[in-house]
């Protein structure tokens, strides 16, 4: 019998190739992958649940506010307008004194 024929043997019988050398290992090796697998799949249910918790509360909250939006007030709207307009002519006036400065220009 050559070799091929030995392992085509040893196969169907159901042995390992090997004489089952180091079975163990390989069995403690798997079962320790499958822990460690499970234990990958418990952290990523707790982490998913924890995300999909909080996507949820944020939804509720948004989505209100997208289906009614409010805006500013007049109120806050108008003082926000001021806000904005004496900021844009205060920088302007420092510009203009700025380049007046540099230039010699009256």
């Amino acid at each position: 019998m050559n070799w091929t024929q030995q392992i085509e043997s040893y196969l169907l019988e159901g042995r390992g190739v090997s004489d089952a050398k180091g079975d163990q290992i390989l069995q403690n090796s798997e079962r320790n992958q499958a822990a460690f697998q499970q234990t990958l799949t418990d952290a990523f249910k707790t982490q998913f649940a924890n995300q999909s918790g909080i996507l949820d509360k944020l939804n509720g909250v948004f989505s209100n506010v997208i289906a009614n939006p409010q805006g500013f007030s007049p109120t806050m709207l108008a003082a926000l307008n001021t806000n904005n307009s004496e900021a844009v002519s205060k920088d302007f006036a420092h510009a203009k004194t700025a380049y007046q400065e540099n230039c010699g220009c009256s």
